[in-house]
């Protein structure tokens, strides 16, 4: 079985494009953990929580079953096991640019705040390190995503050292 690629960052900070661009310039097989019935566990309010053991069954699954390396797309694939997956690329962009890009998703007002105060504080980059990965974070703040894609290509055939740990936001905790 081939181990999989997680691009996984918070909402609104270029995942889906770059692992659309990665899964195209590979041919890999792309995967987008949104809501599938096989994994949600209830829908509270419009949103659909997702049970992560269920979605973890529910790739497992895909990946054994899939003659191509995966890409899993989804602010939850850090908690895709280590041991089946080859790299972790967080996204990480700016709360300034991020609530830009909230607000053209018609996020409310409080969805856009936890968002933003999630990515200052650098929580999906936190959980993916406890979760052991081996991680590359992105800054796509003010790039193109074909420049995202380009530096994912250049850390997965070893040409760009992977790293983390540079980018800080956290600036924007500090303001009133």
């Amino acid at each position: 079985m081939k181990k999989a690629i997680l691009v996984t960052g918070t909402p609104g900070t270029g995942k889906t494009s770059i692992a659309k661009g990665i899964a195209e310039h590979y041919d890999y097989e792309y995967i987008l953990i949104s809501g599938h019935k096989d994994y949600v566990s209830e829908i509270v309010k419009g949103v659909k929580l997702i049970d992560v053991d269920k979605m973890i069954k529910w790739i497992k699954e895909r990946q054994e079953r899939s003659e191509k390396v995966i890409i899993i797309d989804s602010h939850l694939s850090h908690y895709y096991p280590k041991e089946l997956t080859r790299m972790c690329f967080v996204t990480r962009c700016d709360p300034a640019e991020l609530r830009i890009r909230l607000k053209k998703r018609e996020y409310n007002n409080k969805k856009i705040r936890i968002n933003l105060e999630a990515e200052a504080m650098d929580l999906i980059l936190q959980e993916a390190i406890k979760e052991e990965h081996r991680i590359h974070e992105i800054n796509t703040t003010h790039r193109s995503t074909k420049s995202s894609i380009q530096e994912v290509i250049g850390v997965l055939e070893e040409k760009k050292k992977k790293s983390y740990g540079s980018v800080d936001f956290s600036y924007y905790l500090m303001k009133p």
